[in-house]
């Protein structure tokens, strides 16, 4: 047998060996734990529960970089996207929204216009 030929008997049985791992470890029974969910609460910003929109996209960030989370959301309005900031004015644990204030870069709001 030349060389090249070895090569491809070890090739072909390293890979006849990883299969037969993969199926041991395949037939095992896999037990998948199951998350416990809890009823939901509605947050609010001052005293008003935070309403978006459709296609809302939650995102929590330090924004103003004061070491609490604030809340950062992305939201359509008006066949537009926009960009709202609920500050957080509370303490660490114990989170206080305000807002919403709509983000601007520069002088104009952060707009993403529709599709088309």
């Amino acid at each position: 047998m030349n060389p090249r030929g070895v090569k491809k008997a070890k090739s072909f049985s390293i890979l006849v060996f990883v299969i037969v791992v993969l199926i041991f470890f395949l037939e095992e029974e896999v037990t998948i734990p199951v998350p416990t969910l809890t009823q939901g609460v509605y947050l609010k910003a001052g005293s008003a529960h935070i309403v978006t929109g459709r296609w809302s996209v939650p995102y929590v960030y330090d924004w103003d970089a004061d070491g609490r989370n604030d809340l950062l959301v992305g939201h359509r309005m008006k066949g537009h996207g926009y960009v709202a900031l609920f500050r957080n004015t509370g303490r660490r644990g114990s989170p206080v929204l305000e807002g919403p204030e709509l983000l601007k870069a520069g002088r104009d709001y952060i707009d993403l216009p529709p599709e088309g």
